[in-house]
């Protein structure tokens, strides 16, 4: 490891790194390109790893997590939006909406592996759109919103996450909020996370391979109330989505790649993880 990376940097690399690997099993677009970049960059800057520490068996959950959260967004998003994606990491959910106004949030490291990426893949345009912002570091983020936003006039700013909360404290995500809610007040805003604890969550060990490797803790939130009632105290209301809301067994490329029928990969999305839509609570609307 190169001494230039916290710890905390470190970690969320290696997390970057290890979820790009079971994408590789799905269908999602750029997956393979992405992550067929990332080892020959990981490899240059030392990271080392185990051969333990790739799992294939998160492909299913990984895969209905990102189609979930891409089917959320297209039934919000229109073109004269703003995307923001937090916590961006090594996704390649931009590349697939490359035509609407986008941005990508994470730590310096990881955007600037992301910078060579896009350029290796021939998108070296979309490297205006990646910015350096640690989202525990609550001045950075300030003054990324006031760059972005100064003298811009969206229709409305649609925050996206997918992973982060199982990674932060409940301060952390309190500063996080606060944030994001004082610096796009003005604007009309959601927050779609894919970070929403189901009902029968079940843990399974090769779950914590990810999390486990790069030495991240997970689960912030002991269940749904207590994720619910944090963000109700924060100004936010939520409606709340199964995966299966959005994504079907059709959808899933890598549960018919490794034979699962369809009751066992909704059993195992079913088990992993909710969508929620946060919005202010005053202007909450039942959208479906």
């Amino acid at each position: 490891m190169s001494d230039k990376y916290s710890e905390q940097q470190y970690g969320a690399m290696r997390t970057a790194f290890l979820t790009a690997f079971p994408k590789i099993f799905t269908d999602i677009d750029f997956s393979s390109q992405i992550f067929s970049e990332m080892k020959t960059l990981a490899m240059k800057k030392r990271f080392a790893f185990l051969p333990n520490h790739f799992s294939n068996e998160m492909s299913v959950e990984i895969e209905a997590r990102h189609k979930g959260l891409n089917f959320a967004l297209e039934r919000f998003v229109s073109k004269n939006d703003l995307i923001i994606e937090i916590a961006a990491g090594l996704s390649p959910r931009h590349l697939q909406y490359k035509n609407f106004n986008y941005l990508e949030l994470d730590f310096k490291p990881i955007m600037d592996i992301k910078r060579e990426i896009y350029k290796s893949l021939d998108y070296k345009s979309l490297a205006d759109s990646l910015n350096n912002v640690d989202l525990t570091n609550i001045k950075e983020l300030h003054n990324f919103f006031t760059k972005a936003l100064k003298n811009k006039n969206y229709n409305k700013i649609i925050i996206l996450n997918e992973g982060l909360f199982w990674y932060l404290s409940k301060s952390e995500i309190a500063e996080l909020t606060n944030e994001i809610s004082s610096s796009i007040g003005n604007f009309d805003w959601m927050w779609i996370t894919s970070d929403c604890p189901v009902t029968d969550k079940v843990d399974k060990d090769y779950r914590n391979t990810i999390s486990d490797s790069a030495k991240v803790k997970r689960n912030t939130f002991e269940d749904y109330e207590d994720f619910s009632n944090f963000f109700k105290n924060l100004g936010l209301s939520n409606k709340r989505y199964s995966l299966k809301d959005f994504v079907k067994y059709k959808d899933l490329s890598s549960a018919k790649f490794f034979s699962l029928d369809e009751n066992q990969a909704v059993q195992r999305i079913n088990t992993y993880t909710n969508i929620a839509i946060l919005k202010p609570s005053n202007s909450l609307k039942n959208n479906n």
